[in-house]
């Protein structure tokens, strides 16, 4: 995968999301270190296993290429990505 950079967009319900490439993630757990590791927003829908992980705004080295069992859908991430971006 490219060097992609990292957006962040909210989801239906309110909530921050990490878009990277064209796939889109969820927070799943923030650890006692500080870093925050987001799964993918298909897996439940796919079983898709694909996660990142950040440190602040950047991602941890070794997670930044993630295996997912799906197409990403860019049309939605970057509606979400726009919506809270405050580019008018």
């Amino acid at each position: 995968m490219a060097a992609s950079s990292v957006e962040y967009g909210v989801s239906k319900r309110g909530k921050r999301t990490l878009i990277y490439g064209s796939y889109e993630y969820w927070i799943f757990k923030t650890n006692n270190v500080g870093q925050t590791m987001w799964r993918c927003s298909k897996y439940q829908v796919f079983r898709c296993r694909a996660y990142i992980r950040t440190v602040g705004e950047s991602i941890v080295p070794g997670y930044e290429a993630p295996d997912h069992t799906h197409t990403g859908n860019v049309a939605t991430a970057r509606a979400r990505a726009a919506c809270c971006s405050g580019d008018e």
